[in-house]
C-alpha cells in the first residue's frame, strides 16, 4: 500500500511537470533562428560585423565585414542534428571557415553538457583537430573520443562529420567501421543480458551477484557512464527519444518503465542502476560499515526526500540554467570532471 500511495504522488507530480512543461516550452518558429551568432563569429573573424544566415540544410552562411564583403562562411550543427545526444543533450556548433577554404575554428554553442565533461574535451584539444582542414578532409577525418568524455566527445566529432556531410561531401558512414566504436555499445549489452539471466535466475547467474554488480559498475558506470540521469530525462522531453544516437539508453528506458508494468518488480534499479549497484558492492564488501539512521529521524528525512525529488522533477521540466548533474550522483562516476558538489 505504501508503494501505491509513493507511486500515485510521484505520478501527479509527473502530470503537474508535464503541463508546467508545455506552458512554458517556447514554441518552435520557421525561418531563421533566434539565436545570435554575430558574438561567436566575432571570436573567430575580427572584422566581422553581419552575416546572411541560409535557411536551407545544405548551404553555407556567409560572415561579413563592415562593407559588406564576404570573409568567411559557417554553419550550425542545429538544430540540423539535435538528434545527436551528448552526456546532457544535444551539443550544439559553429563549424566556421576561412577565406582560404579551410576549417578556421570550431565554437561551441550554448549547452547543457556538464562543465567538467566539457573542461576535459578542451583540455584534449578536440576542438582543434580539424583546423587547418578544408570541409572535405574535415568531414572524413577519424578522430578519436576523449577518455572521460566519450559522449560528450562523440556527440561532437559526429556532428561535425554529419554537419559536413549535409553540404555535399561524401558520408563518412562510407569508412570502415572500427572496433573503438561498437565496443562501448556491445560491453553494454553484454552487461544487460547478464542483468537478465540474474533478473530470471537462468543458470543460476542470480548466486553471483557481487561478479554482476562489479561489471555494472566497471561498463555503465565508469566506462561507458549509461545511466537514467536528470539530464537524460530533461533531453527526453525537450528534443524526444535519442533512438539513433543512444540506442542503449532508450533500451534501459524502456527496461525501467515496462519491468515494473509486466512483472510488478524494478529490473533496473535492482540490477541496471550503477549508483544503487556500487551501493550494494560497498555493503557487501563493508558489511559493518553501514550507517544507521534513528527511526525518529526517518519521517522527516522521508518529506526531505519527497521535497526534493519535486523540486528535481521540477527542474528537469521547466526552462532552466541549473546544472542539474551537480544535483545527482551520477557524475561522481567520472571524478575528474564532477563537480564537488557531487563528490561530497
Amino acid at each position: 500500500m505504501r508503494y501505491h500511495y509513493y507511486a500515485g504522488r510521484l505520478f501527479i507530480i509527473f502530470l503537474v511537470a508535464l503541463v508546467l512543461y508545455f506552458q512554458y516550452a517556447p514554441a518552435d518558429k520557421d525561418g531563421e533562428p533566434e539565436m545570435a551568432y554575430l558574438p561567436y563569429l566575432q571570436e573567430v573573424f575580427e572584422e566581422a560585423e553581419d552575416y546572411e544566415y541560409a535557411l536551407e540544410d545544405d548551404e553555407w552562411s556567409v560572415v561579413l565585414d563592415a562593407d559588406n564583403n564576404e570573409i568567411g562562411w559557417f554553419v550550425s550543427t542545429t538544430p540540423y542534428l539535435d538528434d545527436i545526444y551528448g552526456y546532457a543533450g544535444p551539443v550544439p556548433l559553429l563549424i566556421t571557415v576561412g577565406e582560404d577554404g579551410e576549417i578556421a575554428d570550431i565554437v561551441l554553442l550554448p549547452h547543457d553538457e556538464t562543465p567538467g565533461f566539457m573542461t576535459t574535451v578542451k583540455e584534449e584539444g578536440l576542438l582543434e583537430k580539424w583546423e587547418g582542414q578544408t570541409t572535405e578532409q574535415a568531414s572524413q577525418m577519424d578522430v578519436d573520443t576523449v577518455t572521460g568524455a566519450t559522449m560528450t566527445s562523440e556527440a561532437i566529432i559526429k556532428g561535425i562529420q554529419r554537419r559536413l556531410e549535409m553540404v555535399g561531401y561524401e558520408p563518412v558512414a562510407t569508412a570502415p567501421l572500427r572496433a573503438a566504436d561498437i565496443t562501448p555499445l556491445v560491453a553494454s549489452l553484454v552487461v544487460y543480458l547478464l542483468s537478465l539471466a540474474a533478473f530470471f535466475k537462468w543458470a543460476g547467474f542470480h548466486k553471483k551477484r557481487s561478479v554482476f554488480l562489479f561489471l555494472n559498475v566497471l561498463v555503465l558506470g565508469i566506462w561507458t557512464t549509461q545511466m537514467l540521469s536528470l539530464s537524460f530525462f530533461r533531453s527526453l522531453f525537450r528534443m524526444g527519444l535519442p533512438w539513433p544516437s543512444q540506442p542503449f539508453m532508450v533500451l534501459l528506458l524502456l527496461s525501467a518503465i515496462l519491468f515494473p508494468v509486466i512483472t510488478g518488480k524494478n529490473h533496473f534499479c535492482s540490477y541496471l542502476c550503477p549508483f544503487g549497484s556500487l551501493q550494494e558492492l560497498l555493503c557487501r564488501l563493508f558489511p559493518g560499515a553501514k550507517l544507521r539512521i534513528p527511526s525518529q529521524f526517518r519521517p522527516f528525512l522521508s518529506r526531505i526526500r519527497l521535497v526534493y525529488l519535486v523540486l528535481l522533477v521540477a527542474l528537469v521540466f521547466l526552462p532552466v540554467t541549473i546544472t542539474l548533474e551537480n544535483m545527482e550522483p551520477f557524475a561522481g562516476f567520472r571524478p575528474a570532471a564532477a563537480a564537488v558538489s557531487t563528490l561530497i
